[in-house]
């Protein structure tokens, strides 16, 4: 199954985050170590062709530092909004299901024709059955991320590298106790106890690693001495569906999510 986020067109999908540098031009809303992301895609949604759209998918900066060595976070997403109106997370038909993700280790490259890509690894959950996948994302076209995005297809053709092992529906495994009264929550954690080797863990279970050999600025950085990288929140918003999630970082477990001059 490909999840990935490469994207046909910008469109008129709401998405807002906290303010931060951008993988794509999201805005934000929060405070610093607990932010908001949404993404809408109900009502009329189209491509760049005018066509309807099915998807919509967007990313936005959860840290203002590309030096984000480890972090955990707690997802959280209410089951109603202020008014009471349940939030559709999934489309009935076709049973299709909103994705919330976390990307980490995010690194902006070029090739040799000076075109940037990007380069990631993202966990990602649907809050509406638990489905989650840890997976590595290599050589995605910056040009392919916006501030909102609209695709008339489910896949957008990228390949990625499953980092825990699939089911068959593409997912590796289930979230357990995540599901409560007013809201669907779980965390994910990310630790780097050895130089270039990442461990992810989901509701304090070791899930998966990601193991790279440091650059040559990592590896000349005395004040850091590990592998680091810009952290982003994902969305992916089947058409009629709604996404309203809440990322609250532990500051005792995350290091480098902010620039110098912003940290607290």
């Amino acid at each position: 199954m490909k999840k990935i986020m490469a994207v046909i067109a910008a469109a008129a999908v709401a998405l807002t985050l906290v303010g931060c540098a951008n993988f794509g031009a999201g805005k934000t809303s929060g405070t610093k170590w607990s932010k908001t992301f949404k993404l809408d895609a109900t009502g009329t949604i189209t491509d760049a062709d005018g066509n309807e759209a099915t998807y919509s998918r967007g990313f936005a900066a959860l840290s203002t530092s590309k030096k984000c060595s480890a972090i955990e976070t707690v997802i959280s997403l209410p089951k109603a909004d202020a008014k009471g109106n349940t939030l559709n997370i999934t489309k009935n038909d076709k049973d299709k299901k909103a994705v919330v993700g976390l990307a980490f280790d995010t690194h902006l490259t070029k090739d040799a024709s000076g075109k940037e890509f990007y380069d990631f690894v993202l966990v990602g959950a649907r809050p509406s059955d638990g489905r989650w996948y840890v997976e590595r994302y290599a050589n995605v076209p910056k040009d392919d991320q916006k501030a909102s995005m609209t695709s008339t297809k489910g896949t957008m053709g990228r390949t990625y590298t499953a980092l825990a092992s699939e089911g068959t529906d593409g997912y590796a495994g289930t979230l357990t106790g995540y599901d409560k009264e007013d809201e669907y929550t779980w965390t994910v954690k990310v630790t780097q106890d050895v130089a270039g080797t990442y461990k992810i863990f989901i509701n304090g279970k070791s899930v998966a690693t990601w193991k790279r050999d440091l650059t040559e600025a990592e590896a000349a950085d005395k004040k850091n001495g590990k592998a680091y990288g810009q952290v982003f929140v994902y969305g992916n918003a089947p058409k009629d569906t709604k996404i309203n999630a809440k990322f609250k970082s532990n500051k005792d477990a995350t290091v480098g999510l902010f620039a110098d001059e912003d940290e607290e």
